[in-house]
């Protein structure tokens, strides 16, 4: 399967919490996505401890900043031909 939005989350730079399946796992290592165990979805603390990490640090909300992390981690030749190579 492909994580669809989670695609539009990036190009909104936007901070993204997902569960931990495999179609996630290529995205785990980007800045400002966090994963959840699937287990642990319907776990309002465990959710709500990603949630206080993200708002607990303004710098994390902040899309330019978001933006730069993720363009040197992710938008390099040779990171997004291991990302395809490693799907």
């Amino acid at each position: 399967s492909s994580p669809l939005k989670l695609y539009e989350y990036l190009v909104f730079n936007k901070p993204i919490i997902t569960t931990r399946v495999p179609c996630t796992k290529p995205y785990l290592d980007i800045p400002y996505v966090w994963s959840i165990k699937e287990e642990d979805i319907c776990s309002p603390s465990k959710l709500k401890s990603i949630v206080d990490t993200i708002f607990s640090d303004r710098k994390n909300l902040n899309a330019l900043k978001i933006y730069h992390s993720r363009y040197e981690s992710m938008f390099t030749w040779s990171e997004r031909a291991s990302l395809i190579w490693n799907s």
